[in-house]
């Protein structure tokens, strides 16, 4: 299995905390956090490519998903989401993923916390990630 997740998940939490030392983050799911910024950075699709799939049952290229979801309730909960997602869009883009979607999501377990959501796709072999 191709795995660049431990990498990646640490690039953004590292960049993360050095702009926000108290936020919460974590690479699993988050429903409903309960610390504040809080982010949920998962791989949320790692597939061998099809198109580079052979009898050798080797993968070769995998299919790539992250998803990236933001949680305030500041007084300026929607800039501080957007700044968050600034932040994981730079590395993101250092890593040549693509941005796939960027946008604000109805938080259903509490409508006073602001939440954003990030997704990014790439294709990735064991020594490069190539951009969609």
């Amino acid at each position: 299995m191709i795995d660049i997740e431990p990498e990646i998940y640490t690039k953004i939490r590292n960049a993360i905390k050095a702009e926000y030392p108290n936020a919460y983050i974590s690479n699993l799911p988050l429903n409903k956090p309960t610390e504040f910024p809080a982010i949920s950075f998962v791989e949320a699709e790692n597939m061998p490519t099809a198109r580079t799939a052979d009898n050798e049952k080797v993968e070769r290229t995998v299919d790539l998903m992250y998803e990236a979801q933001i949680f305030s309730v500041a007084e300026n909960k929607k800039t501080e989401c957007r700044k968050i997602l600034s932040i994981i869009d730079s590395v993101m883009y250092d890593y040549n993923f693509l941005k796939i979607l960027g946008a604000p999501i109805s938080n259903l377990v509490d409508t006073s916390v602001y939440r954003m959501i990030g997704r990014y796709t790439a294709i990735a072999d064991n020594k490069n990630i190539y951009r969609r």
